[in-house]
């Protein structure tokens, strides 16, 4: 069978849920024999080939130049979005799915284009996948005519090498974009109360473009009193190692990864995370660890008790990867 996955601007190394997704799928299909091609929307046309799968990268304009879309399945993991129209009207594969991996499906049915996009995708997806409950009942709301089914994601390898080394000093670890959604705010009025109960506490935010939101940068360089530690590129595992407590307190599920990931790897480097009861989080991570969206004041609280005794609260829901690979053959295979 060939499949053809396609995946907006894959660049690597992975950093972001959905990206990561997609490669694993990918490998995961191509061990089980399948011919698998992955096309990734980018700004310029080229095509590379990484541990032995094909990735072409293309402006949708050129889509119907390109011959990986002559798959037997073709596999999207985005939103619903204009930019699928082409891969849509183009694509010469008999079957068609699209997995939404945005944790509120990014309210596609909302958006302006969605009158227009609709009947295309009824048209031409087979089936749609999605990872949570939240997201199925979110799914209902857009009236598509599409059949859909839920798969939980791939999880993310422990990593061996990794060794659990933490700081002597209490230290916070935020990773992600410096956007309000990611809860950054209530980060950082959380810290402002837990440095007044905690001596010598450190707070290490983690972004690539951590200069990118201007106001939020400034308003980090006003309060940090030398104990803000700013970093752009970081090996999650090796950070979470080091860190006390994790903290990633969504305000909204919206335009971030149905399952956060990086709780996951908390949980195998054995380190203690908070995150916010939004979306489908309740329904894999336990509710000891998560607080109020947009309440910096329980935040702290949950942070002062968690340095004061550690705890890591395991998956409410266990899955593994074999398990979630063999429900994408057996989705392959239905069509």
């Amino acid at each position: 069978m060939k499949i053809t996955y396609y995946v907006h601007d894959l660049h690597f190394p992975l950093r972001e849920g959905i990206r990561k997704q997609a490669w694993w799928l990918a490998q995961a299909m191509q061990k089980e024999g399948h011919e698998v091609e992955i096309i990734s929307t980018a700004p310029v046309n080229k095509k590379i080939i990484r541990e032995g799968i094909p990735i072409t990268y293309t402006k949708p304009w050129r889509i119907r130049l390109v011959r990986e879309l002559q798959a037997d399945i073709i596999h999207y993991l985005i939103h619903p979005t204009p930019i699928i129209i082409p891969f849509l009207l183009f694509s010469k594969a008999k079957t068609q799915y699209l997995t939404v991996h945005d944790g509120a499906l990014n309210l596609f049915w909302k958006r302006i284009w969605w009158p227009f996009l609709k009947p295309i995708m009824d048209a031409k997806i087979n089936k749609i996948t999605v990872q949570t409950e939240y997201q199925m009942r979110l799914l209902q709301k857009s009236s598509l005519n599409i059949p859909a089914v839920k798969i939980a994601p791939l999880l993310p390898l422990p990593q061996k090498k990794v060794i659990k080394n933490r700081n002597k000093i209490p230290t916070l670890l935020f990773m992600s974009h410096l956007h309000p959604s990611k809860g950054i705010m209530e980060v950082l009025k959380a810290f402002t109360i837990v440095r007044k109960k905690v001596p010598k506490i450190q707070l290490v935010i983690a972004d690539s473009g951590i200069t990118q939101n201007k106001n939020i940068y400034e308003y980090i360089q006003k309060i940090n009193q030398g104990d803000i530690i700013l970093k752009t590129i970081v090996n999650p595992p090796e950070e979470l190692a080091q860190a006390w407590v994790y903290l990633y307190p969504l305000n909204t599920a919206r335009e971030t990864f149905s399952i956060p990931l990086s709780l996951i790897e908390a949980i195998q480097t054995k380190t203690p995370y908070i995150s916010t009861s939004v979306g489908g989080i309740p329904e894999y991570f336990d509710s000891k660890s998560l607080v109020p969206p947009r309440n910096p004041k329980l935040l702290a609280e949950k942070i002062l008790e968690l340095i004061k005794k550690p705890v890591v609260y395991p998956l409410k829901k266990e899955s593994n990867n074999k398990k979630v690979i063999q429900e994408h053959l057996r989705l392959y295979a239905s069509n």
